[in-house]
């Protein structure tokens, strides 16, 4: 394919005159770039990938080829519509990088400012991207049973996040080895692989002796629960299954959980001075107070960058260890976290009751005034360890979610507050405000209890078998476990007002603090 391009070929490589002896000797060899004149001086399956991906989707078949990059055994063709379109809204870009043998390592499409806006299909185009991945990435490769909804302000905000996984002995491991991303017209818009090592097959549990399916069911529809929940983003009561734990494939029996919740409803009655979150000069003296750090500095402020520009990048960690309260730009809501580094670990970590005790006085002297009930979810480590894990690497911490509840029973679906407890350091590391709308009324609802609901919620009930890790304290064993999962649970729900299921949109999971958190620790690991 001629692109028409008269640019000839330039090596761009490190001036060896310019460096230094020394460090000419650390570097194995220099730096190079190669640039091609067209396609067809691609080795042949990079060639045959290039040519199918754009054949595959059809926002790329108009695409002119642009600059082609050779570095290493990687290749970069970037694609461009420019010359095809005047308008600037129209224009779109690609960029597909390959490796020598063919091997697609990724694909970013800048869509043009005028794309549909469509929302994607997030369970009819599993096909569609099974077809992608078993051509262009791996035979053995197979997509999620559905995928999420990119988050609003992220990086693929409104479109369909599908995750791949490998499989072993036919069932896939739930280790991502690959992101595709599709939208609302049905084009794969992104792909990035991941290097993913794999057990031998013959070294775990074999599928074939696996327990029947339907027995996995009864296990399953044994110790499902209903809870009454209002959607505070679609205005709508629902009845949602609360989670239910994997079934070991090889004995029918529910997997112990790594993790425990425990419920307790509470009325808070708030002493809180409400006029402090307008007034950072007493907010400063309230937060010292109440996270019992008098000594410390705490940094007030807004924040500027939106979810995108946060992805995009890691900021160097702030250089005074202290409290940082970071106000949300739209004002929906707002993130106080605490360093490590402002307190030093005790002798004795604080008990669940001692955790459970400084969250709610916090709620109740900082962030409430008068009488308000909540239904608190206690999240910590499983008391009961797994054989293969060691003592948790990780600090010992409680995670508190206070969820409103309302005068018929339903609890918000979204918690008002989150707040994490370093149990380690006996002190509070985070809270995070998220504003949630209020029922405008507390409808009537039906009465969808007992197994005419469980029954609503297991036909639509898809359950697979899966090769898992079990993580515990940021350990895992060194085989995967198999087991049966009920892999669209949170899809499933019945409307509280007419007992009829709905098919909820699963959305990307992960807060921005949880975000903030994980960039940190990996800045950290560098």
């Amino acid at each position: 394919m001629k692109n028409g391009s008269k640019t000839l070929v330039a090596l761009i490589a490190c001036s060896l005159l310019a460096t230094p002896a020394w460090a000419a000797e650390k570097q194995e060899r220099p730096l190079m770039t190669t640039l091609l004149n067209k396609l067809e001086d691609l080795p042949f399956q990079a060639q045959l990938t290039i040519t199918g991906v754009r054949d595959d989707i059809p926002l790329l078949k108009n695409m002119r080829v642009g600059t082609i990059s050779h570095q290493d055994d990687t290749y970069t063709v970037t694609l461009s519509n420019a010359g095809k379109t005047e308008r600037s809204d129209e224009k779109a870009t690609a960029t597909i990088k390959v490796k020598e043998d063919g091997e697609l390592i990724s694909l970013k499409v800048k869509e043009p400012d005028a794309a549909s806006g469509k929302l994607p299909d997030l369970y009819g185009d599993k096909k569609l991207v099974n077809d992608f991945v078993n051509y262009r990435l791996s035979p053995d490769f197979t997509a999620s049973s559905f995928a999420v909804l990119g988050i609003e302000d992220g990086q693929h905000e409104n479109k369909a996040i599908w995750s791949v996984y490998p499989t072993i002995n036919g069932v896939p491991l739930q280790k991502k080895a690959a992101e595709v991303v599709v939208n609302g017209d049905r084009d794969i818009v992104f792909v990035k692989r991941e290097n993913v090592k794999l057990p031998n097959q013959s070294s775990v549990d074999d599928p074939r002796k696996a327990v029947p399916v339907q027995k996995a069911k009864d296990a399953i529809a044994e110790n499902l629960k209903l809870e009454l929940v209002y959607d505070e983003e679609n205005g709508s009561w629902l009845y949602l299954p609360r989670t239910v734990e994997a079934v070991n494939a090889l004995t029918g029996e529910p997997v112990s959980p790594m993790r425990t919740v425990k419920e307790e409803q509470v009325e808070i009655n708030g002493q809180a001075d409400l006029s402090a979150w307008q007034d950072s000069f007493k907010l400063e003296r309230i937060l010292k107070a109440e996270l019992q750090l008098p000594s410390v500095p705490v940094d007030i402020g807004e924040e500027t960058k939106t979810a995108a520009e946060k992805n995009g990048r890691w900021d160097a960690p702030v250089t005074r260890a202290g409290i940082h309260a970071v106000f949300d730009k739209e004002k929906k809501g707002w993130t106080i976290s605490v360093d490590d580094e402002a307190r030093k670990e005790r002798e004795e970590p604080l008990s669940d009751r001692e955790a459970s005790k400084m969250a709610v006085n916090f709620v109740q002297n900082a962030l409430i005034s008068g009488k308000k009930s909540f239904l608190v979810k206690e999240m910590s480590l499983s008391a009961e360890r797994p054989k293969w894990a060691e003592k948790s690497k990780d600090y010992r911490e409680y995670t508190y979610a206070f969820h409103e509840v309302f005068a018929n029973g339903a609890i918000g679906l979204q918690p008002l507050y989150t707040i994490v407890v370093d149990a380690d350091r006996g002190g509070i590391r985070s809270v995070e405000h998220k504003m949630t709308k209020r029922p405008e009324t507390e409808e009537k609802l039906a009465s969808v209890k007992g197994k005419a609901a469980t029954d609503a919620i297991l036909r639509d009930l898809e359950v697979s078998l899966y090769y898992i890790y079990p993580e515990y304290g940021g350990q895992t064993p060194s085989l995967p476990q198999l087991v049966y999962l009920p892999v669209n649970m949170e899809t499933l729900a019945l409307n509280a007002q007419t007992g009829e299921p709905v098919k909820r949109v699963p959305k990307e999971k992960q807060t921005d603090l949880e975000k903030e958190k994980g960039k940190k620790k990996k800045s950290e690991e560098e």
